[in-house]
């Protein structure tokens, strides 16, 4: 378990530099005072699955948008296969989307 990505999903508006936490200890031995209240380790466990989910949606973000190449864009305005192709690129990256 990354700390860092359960604590991005508990203070999604804050910028935390708590990257090198390597556990709970580590945490609570560098959180600064002005930081919002420290969560306790079970909201920290208990935030994994969502922060997960959330880092693979953005790893197949990265990969979906990375398919949409200049010549994919060509194919879509010149053929009727590529522009059915590019539309449901689009939509499978709506979907990643709406999970973040």
């Amino acid at each position: 378990m990354q700390i860092s990505l359960c604590l991005e999903h508990l203070f999604p508006d804050r910028i935390l530099k708590y990257r090198n936490a390597s556990n709970y200890e580590s945490l609570v031995a560098t959180w600064h005072k002005d930081d919002p209240a420290i969560p306790t380790e079970d909201e920290i466990i208990a935030a994994w699955p969502a922060a997960e989910i959330k880092r693979e949606a953005q790893r197949l973000l990265i990969k979906l948008e990375e398919e949409i190449t200049p010549r994919r864009l060509r194919d879509a305005v010149l053929t009727a296969d590529g522009k059915t192709w590019l539309e449901n690129k689009e939509k499978e990256i709506a979907v990643e989307r709406a999970k973040l």
